[in-house]
């Protein structure tokens, strides 16, 4: 099971004869296909009491959740054209206590971070190890910032990090406001770093701050901040990055769904300079009832361009081709499925990059008319 921000840098590399080379990853991401997220399928499963699902895998056309160690879970099929069957997997009356954020500080190889009390009304954000010392600001030092906003006085910590495939850092963080030193860069508290689009975070009250570091020296490659909570995250294979948790668009930002908030989904280019899907699985504006919930585990198949994303929810969302209508008491678990591309277009885009590789003589042309 696979548990799977601003602009990033681009690195130059110099070839003997000083021509430039572009970095290998954003060459890939070239040829990456066009995303046009549909949803498919979102539905709740789950009895009396609270469950979820926490692990999720997409392989071909079939995305399986599940709920931690397996009691329960339930599959999904997805056909030819497009419709999709679905099944329960085991016992949905059992039940667990779901998680609803991240832990407040931890460790991911030889970096250790989280959060410092530094007075008894002001938590700072810290990361050490590796080389690295990042934030661990002091009061003092908070108070006379020259980032934005300043004085940096928004109780801020880093709630997550993670290796990513282009061995990069990153970082997931929470402020309740928007005077928060995440702002700035983590290595000079008086230089503000700039998001690379509108995220819906990063004003009064949660969000969350998505940082790109490099672990050579901490520069920061890339920043976005969200709305809400962010848990997980996963790549495509062009590095594109996805983020759930809870809302993390703003309000009504939903270019897949129409819904007001609920669970969130975003999925970022390359270069984190607009976002090629937002979505919120819950309910309308206007719909009756309430309904909200948390994205917790998000995988992507490449080849079928499927996407699942699993988590808990509570209340009654609008489902699609759901297989229970409305909640079964408590927090439900719930599947998502969404395609991002077409499995043509997947052929079709490591064709062209194979092809960018040959001599122009060995492309072969198309016939006349396609």
């Amino acid at each position: 099971m696979r548990h799977l921000l601003a602009c990033l840098i681009v690195t130059i590399a110099l070839l003997p004869g000083g021509e430039a080379k572009p970095d290998r990853h954003a060459e890939h991401a070239r040829f990456a296909p066009p995303v046009k997220a549909k949803l498919l399928f979102f539905s709740l499963a789950g009895g009396a009491g609270d469950q979820w699902f926490n692990a999720v895998q997409v392989k071909g056309r079939k995305a399986v959740g599940m709920m931690e160690k397996g009691p329960f879970g339930l599959v999904v099929t997805v056909k030819d054209d497009d419709t999709v069957s679905a099944r329960v997997l085991g016992d949905k009356s059992a039940t667990t206590k779901p998680d609803t954020d991240l832990p407040n500080g931890g460790k991911t190889g030889p970096y250790t971070w989280g959060y410092k009390q530094v007075a008894p009304l002001l938590q700072q954000p810290f990361l050490t190890g590796g080389g690295l010392d990042l934030w661990g600001c002091t009061l003092e030092e908070a108070k006379t910032a020259k980032v934005r906003y300043a004085p940096a006085m928004a109780d801020s910590r880093i709630k997550g990090l993670w290796m990513t495939p282009k061995g990069t850092l990153l970082a997931t963080s929470f402020t309740d406001g928007g005077n928060t030193i995440l702002r700035a860069d983590p290595r000079d508290r008086n230089v503000t770093m700039e998001t690379g689009f509108d995220a819906g975070g990063g004003g009064g009250g949660r969000s969350s701050w998505l940082i790109e570091l490099s672990p050579k020296n901490g520069a920061p490659l890339g920043v976005l901040a969200c709305r809400g909570t962010v848990v997980c995250h996963a790549y495509d294979a062009w590095n594109r990055l996805i983020v759930g948790g809870g809302a993390v668009n703003r309000t009504g930002a939903d270019d897949v769904t129409g819904n007001f908030d609920g669970a969130g989904l975003l999925m970022a280019d390359f270069d984190w300079k607009s976002a090629l899907f937002r979505a919120h699985l819950g309910l309308p504006k206007d719909a009756p009832g309430k309904a909200g919930g948390m994205t917790w585990a998000i995988d992507v198949d490449n080849d079928s361009g499927l996407m699942a994303a699993v988590g808990w929810m509570e209340g009654t969302p609008r489902g699609v081709n759901e297989i229970q209508a409305k909640s079964g008491g408590g927090k439900d678990a719930f599947l998502a499925v969404f395609r991002l591309w077409t499995e043509d277009e997947a052929k079709a885009a490591k064709q062209a990059e194979i092809d960018s590789k040959k001599p122009p003589a060995q492309v072969q042309a198309k016939p006349a008319g396609d």
